[in-house]
């Protein structure tokens, strides 16, 4: 596991408020210090998706409900959409709406692919995919997109059902929330997820449409995803600087001279990212460690492998970031 790109820790937001609503302890989790806590403390911290997948699995774990991305779904709102809903809700109509949340989904921190595809003179399909091999994690992201896209699909088109069908690759023993949720037939066990909609569910004019409004709103919504765009490759250019030179514990002048720049102006795109240089080489070495422990590594090699003097220092650091011994975490992950 590495650090590399970072996104929003929306959705995590939403799984850990289900978690608690459901009674489920997690201050004992790894993830707790460094993920959860400044999570439910809404300090919006930005998450590797490899943490992400890692929270995710814990969380259905903890849960045993294979369908928890559906009530994570249900748990937001248009709302929930921060800036992107104005967006939504100024579109000309339905299909706008859903058209402008396909360009600018990544805002959210979508982990997931999105493809707006007509058809059929009377049948549009949202297709997505998932750049997560573990299909349990990409079941539970599909779950909570599509509830999520559906409500928001019905509180604009106001009539009733808006999704015509849903298709599903993977399978359940709860049909019936399924179609419940949606409001229409759905299939599982498909070639592919998509939900489908129909053109004149699309062509419906939202009441709260403003063509005046709109393209205020687009201009902000581009430069928010220019500079999410820009904040991705320049901290992933950074993450990969920090995992090859590891080792000799790397300081911000040390890399700023490696990407041609002044200490000065490495601090302040890292701030206009939202991380400071600490944070992100605290990242990188938390997902190399937690790699590394993996492995049958003696603590020693792995200290020298990070860049602390001492076992003694890598096991503290160990524990203050995942709550257990490097033993005890190895002893988890196994």
């Amino acid at each position: 596991m590495t650090a590399e790109a970072t996104i929003s820790s929306h959705i995590l937001y939403y799984t850990c408020i289900e978690l608690q609503a459901r009674g489920i302890a997690m201050e004992g989790l790894p993830q707790w210090p460094t993920v959860i806590r400044p999570v439910l403390n809404m300090q919006r911290p930005r998450v590797s998706f490899a943490q992400s997948q890692d929270l995710i699995q814990r969380a259905l774990a903890l849960s045993k409900d294979p369908d928890l991305g559906v009530a994570v779904g249900r748990r937001q709102t248009i709302g929930s959409a921060g800036l992107l809903a104005s967006g939504l809700l100024a579109s000309a109509t339905c299909g706008d709406a859903l058209a402008l949340g396909v360009k600018y989904h990544r805002i959210t921190g979508s982990m997931l692919d999105l493809l707006f595809q007509k058809t059929t003179d009377d049948v549009v399909m949202l297709r997505t995919t998932s750049r997560h091999p573990t299909p349990q994690i990409s079941a539970f992201l599909v779950q909570e997109l599509f509830t999520n896209i559906t409500q928001i699909a019905r509180f604009l088109y106001g009539q009733g059902t808006a999704v015509k069908q849903v298709h599903l690759m993977f399978t359940t023993r709860n049909p019936a929330l399924y179609r419940t949720t949606f409001g229409c037939p759905v299939l599982f066990g498909q070639t592919d997820n998509t939900l489908v909609f129909s053109s004149e569910v699309l062509a419906a004019p939202l009441d709260t449409a403003d063509a005046y409004a709109l393209p205020s709103i687009l201009a902000v919504l581009d430069s928010l995803m220019a500079q999410e765009q820009a904040n991705q490759s320049f901290l992933a250019h950074i993450e990969h600087l920090l995992i090859q030179q590891i080792a000799q514990s790397p300081t911000m002048e040390h890399i700023a001279r490696s990407l041609g720049m002044t200490e000065r102006t490495l601090r302040r795109k890292l701030t206009q990212a939202g991380v400071s240089y600490s944070e992100l080489l605290d990242r990188v070495r938390q997902g190399r460690a937690v790699e590394l422990l993996e492995t049958d590594m003696p603590l020693a090699d792995v200290a020298q492998h990070l860049g602390f003097e001492d076992t003694r220092s890598l096991r503290r650091k160990v524990q203050g970031w995942t709550g257990h011994s490097p033993k005890a975490l190895r002893q988890l992950r196994r």
